[in-house]
């Protein structure tokens, strides 16, 4: 009998939980992936045992269910002794992302995913694992891993390995430690990185132009002028900005996938462990909450990458900008008096500059 804690959505322990039972709606699971990546930039993939009752002969990364009493490193370790037979040391691991899912395409999983990659370049041999779970075992480069999945050989949860591949990669190589992940997810919205084509450049250029009396007075380029060819050249410069790892902007959609604005992740600092959001809100879609959940989403996703202070700016006169900051609990630190040249009135501008620090973050 295997038994589980069982999780609330902040991740505290609220019971416990034997595996086979059904899982209470927002109660969750510890569940770890672990990826293992050699030099040579190859990752160790396993085969599952064809005596699995789900997915058997499939390929897979190292995973499983954290046991009562595990945290999620431990829980991972274990894992990896079991199914493959490496002691691997907890120095060489760095988690990569978390997300709690209550489903994946519409199957019901009540879990908190926490992703591991570990770096090994030791021998592997499957007689020292510990269970009998593996049918045979790769190092396989991303291209190849890649194939697999084309050819749904690899499990289908899995599928977001190939959008963290970039953020593994940089990782390891030093580029930067802070690469968030292409798209999260809350119950009411999701931000995604902004998408390279002609379609989100009309959604960009129509949600600006409805937001003009709003969006004007306090960001200069959103003018009656400002044209469709402007919002496509943004989403390019957003792109080459975010593969070279200086700012990352994402659409704010909703779960109807409406666009709704944009909130971007710049000014990172790496040494400093700070970094700065700034951000806009459409019109018909202001005053119900969303950017702060936007926030607070990016909030989740850098502080727990290590990140020490977020930085908000917004002009002392842009009341609901600054709400947003207050309302997501960031401390007014002062102001800066006539920070900021505002051409359209041929004037200064005074700039709230609102932080919070890890250590003051709550996810509320």
């Amino acid at each position: 009998m295997e038994i589980w804690d069982l999780y609330d959505n902040k991740r505290n322990i609220i019971g416990t939980h034997i595996r086979g039972n059904k899982i209470l709606d927002n109660t969750y699971h510890l569940v770890v992936h672990v990826w293992i990546k050699n030099s040579k930039g190859q990752y160790l993939i396993a085969q599952r045992s064809k005596s699995r009752t789900q997915n058997p002969l499939l390929w897979e990364c190292v995973g499983g269910s954290a046991l009562k009493g595990e945290n999620s490193l431990t829980a991972a370790l274990r894992e990896v002794k079991e199914e493959v037979g490496i002691d691997l040391s907890p120095d060489n691991g760095k988690l990569i992302f978390t997300e709690i899912r209550n489903d994946v395409d519409h199957i019901r999983f009540n879990d908190i995913l926490d992703v591991w990659c570990f770096e090994y370049n030791g021998p592997v041999c499957l007689k020292q694992a510990t269970t009998n779970e593996v049918e045979q075992i790769k190092w396989l480069y991303p291209k190849e891993i890649l194939t697999l999945y084309q050819t749904k050989k690899l499990v289908w949860t899995l599928k977001y390995f190939f959008y963290i591949i970039s953020k593994i990669i940089s990782i390891w190589k030093g580029k930067t430690m802070f690469v968030p992940q292409n798209k999260i997810t809350s119950s009411r919205i999701f931000l995604i990185k902004i998408e390279k084509s002609f379609n989100m450049a009309q959604k960009h250029y129509t949600e600006v132009h409805r937001s003009l009396p709003e969006l004007s007075p306090w960001l200069e380029w959103a003018t009656p002028q400002y044209k469709i060819e402007d919002s496509y050249e943004y989403i390019l410069k957003c792109h080459q900005e975010w593969d070279k790892g200086q700012d990352y902007t994402y659409a704010i959609n909703n779960h109807l996938d409406n666009f709704m604005g944009t909130i971007s992740v710049f000014n990172i600092k790496e040494k400093d462990k700070s970094i700065e959001f700034g951000y806009w809100i459409s019109t018909q879609y202001a005053g119900n909450g969303y950017m702060q959940e936007a926030v607070s989403l990016l909030e989740k996703e850098f502080f727990n990458m290590g990140i020490n202070r977020i930085v908000i700016h917004t002009d002392v006169l842009n009341l609901k900008s600054a709400n947003v900051a207050v309302k997501r609990g960031f401390t007014l630190e002062g102001i800066q008096r006539q920070k900021t040249w505002f051409e359209a009135e041929q004037r200064y501008r005074d700039i709230n500059t609102f932080s919070k620090l890890k250590k003051e973050y709550q996810e509320i």
